[in-house]
């Protein structure tokens, strides 16, 4: 099992499949495929500020770290990153968070907010007669890298999952 990140969410080899901003809301949203192939979302709240870069055509994450102020490593992290002394400033005086999106292939980078907050999608299983000539996408999953039963759908047979932010 993938260890958990301080969002309880199996960040490691989740794959990112899209950025979305709300500037009237202030708000950033990763989308992701986890390794098991569910599908979540990391809302960053209260989101001013960012530098993500290098969204390619495979980029995987290896976790999303959090830095607060009262941590003593959080000034070297940020100066690490390149945030200027403006948004360090803040930081360290507890008005921000700094969320540092660790990479293993592709995007990566940080994001200053108020909150991170997990969106998941709920598990869909259902009996599932595979496509002709081949097993359910589920069952080969490129993600996952581990066998699935041929019954279980992964999140990309479940249509729309997220609610949408005029819903919200």
């Amino acid at each position: 099992m993938a260890a958990m990140s301080f969002l309880n969410l199996p960040i490691h080899d989740a794959e990112v499949t899209g950025v979305r901003m709300d500037w009237s809301r202030a708000l950033l949203h990763l989308e992701l495929v986890l390794h098991t192939c569910e599908r979540a979302r990391v809302d960053f709240s209260g989101a001013r500020w960012w530098s993500l870069a290098r969204f390619e055509r495979q980029n995987v994450l290896v976790d999303i770290h959090e830095w607060k102020a009262g941590n003593p490593a959080t000034a070297e992290r940020c100066r690490d990153l390149g945030v200027d002394a403006f948004w360090t400033r803040k930081v360290l005086a507890d008005e921000y968070t700094l969320y540092e999106v660790a990479p293993s292939v592709g995007l990566g980078g940080y994001c200053l907010a108020h909150a991170a907050e997990v969106c998941r999608d709920a598990p869909v299983t259902a009996s599932v007669t595979p496509p002709e000539g081949g097993a359910h996408p589920a069952v080969r999953s490129p993600r996952s890298r581990k066998p699935r039963d041929a019954n279980t759908m992964c999140g990309c047979c479940s249509g729309s999952w997220w609610t949408s932010s005029a819903s919200r």
